[in-house]
């Protein structure tokens, strides 16, 4: 008993080292975006959350029920303001609104509630309110993540550094995390061995939160894209433009954006091979062919009915057939060649990707040309 109370306290001062080594760390790129900035003010409260637990080193008060509920309340404070963090990373600049920082302060109005009235209901009524906003997060994030995907598809060819499926990911195990220590630990007393858990899972979620983030590229799906349509367009297309939606072009609009997209993009295509740039984009594509994202997602969605996403990786998938067949007559194959020749910025992709249109993996694939030759 005694080892796991001196262990739990070991580990309880190297997870505020962790935290607040990490805050330095990022002190340095918190002007780098605002996901950044947020994270660095996450890393900040979480360090000082961890720290405030040093009040149980003085044995005057450690066995106070005043203090383990203010401290109760400060650790559900801080997991909020972790949430923000998490709600940026889905929604670019989702913390701009004052609003959402009002959930970590509303849960310290608890404390002087508390302390006024020092009841049983108090404190269940602080920790329904927490648990109801990790909720909300956990379904703000799910909601915002989706919207993302599909912003990135549509205007992307690649998912590289771009996706937020692991803020998804992280941000449910850790909400997860700490639903379950105070559901096994925190009902039935502390728990050092609880403590020391907690700690560690910390610590491990928040070093994979950190690099993944570092190499984050933020995209905005809320901008606006260049959608003025030609001052030549017809009447039915300039007014579906100016309302924004694609279900409202009729076919005679419909059949002018292929007339007007189809020949250059195919040439763009075939003959420029725009596909091998591998942070190919839809409004670089739209640029390139003298058009406007807005036409050029609706040909691509509504004409051919792909995604960008999709559109130029079919062509990248079959730029990497034609490369195996070259490898054939060599008698070699090499993976990460290939995948950077066919325009695919990374050898995981390549496969994934190369397996979902074909069937098979690469290599496969190169197999079966080397029978068939």
């Amino acid at each position: 008993m005694y080892f796991v109370e001196a262990l739990a306290h070991q580990v309880r001062g190297a997870t505020i080292m962790f935290f607040l080594l990490w805050t330095v760390y990022l002190y340095h790129y918190r002007t780098s975006s605002r996901m950044m900035k947020v994270m660095f003010i996450t890393a900040v409260c979480l360090c000082l959350g961890f720290a405030k637990d040093s009040l149980y080193l003085f044995e005057s008060i450690r066995d106070s029920d005043w203090l383990d509920t203010i401290v109760s309340i400060l650790d559900m404070s801080a997991i909020l303001v972790a949430c923000n963090f998490f709600c940026e990373a889905v929604k670019h600049n989702s913390t701009k609104s004052g609003w959402i920082w009002l959930w970590p302060v509303s849960e310290l109005i608890f404390i002087p509630v508390y302390l006024i009235c020092p009841q049983l209901w108090v404190i269940i009524a602080a920790y329904m309110y927490c648990f109801l906003l990790l909720i909300v997060t956990a379904v703000y994030m799910i909601f915002y993540s989706v919207k993302h995907k599909h912003y990135i598809e549509s205007h992307y060819s690649s998912h590289e550094n771009i996706t937020v499926l692991w803020v998804v990911s992280s941000g449910i195990f850790y909400i997860a995390c700490f639903i379950v220590y105070f559901f096994v630990f925190g009902i039935n007393g502390s728990g050092w061995l609880g403590e020391v858990l907690y700690s560690i899972l910390c610590m491990l979620i928040w070093t994979y939160i950190f690099f993944i983030a570092k190499s984050h590229r933020v995209v905005d799906s809320s901008e606006a894209d260049d959608e003025a349509a030609p001052e030549t367009a017809p009447e039915p297309v300039q007014a579906a433009t100016d309302r924004n939606t694609d279900s409202e072009y009729d076919p005679a609009a419909l059949q002018y954006i292929r007339d007007m997209i189809e020949p250059k993009l195919t040439d763009c295509m075939q003959n420029g091979k725009l596909f091998l740039n591998p942070n190919l984009s839809l409004k670089t594509v739209a640029t390139e062919i003298g058009s406007n994202t807005k036409y050029l997602s609706v040909y691509l969605n509504r004409c051919l009915g792909v995604s960008f996403y999709d559109y130029i990786n079919n062509f990248r998938v079959e730029k990497a057939c034609s490369i195996f067949r070259e490898m054939v007559k060599s008698g070699r194959i090499n993976m990460p060649e290939v995948s950077e020749r066919s325009g695919f910025n990374s050898v995981s992709t390549f496969n994934r990707y190369f397996k979902k249109v074909k069937g098979l993996a690469p290599k496969d694939y190169y197999k079966r040309c080397l029978e068939e030759r």
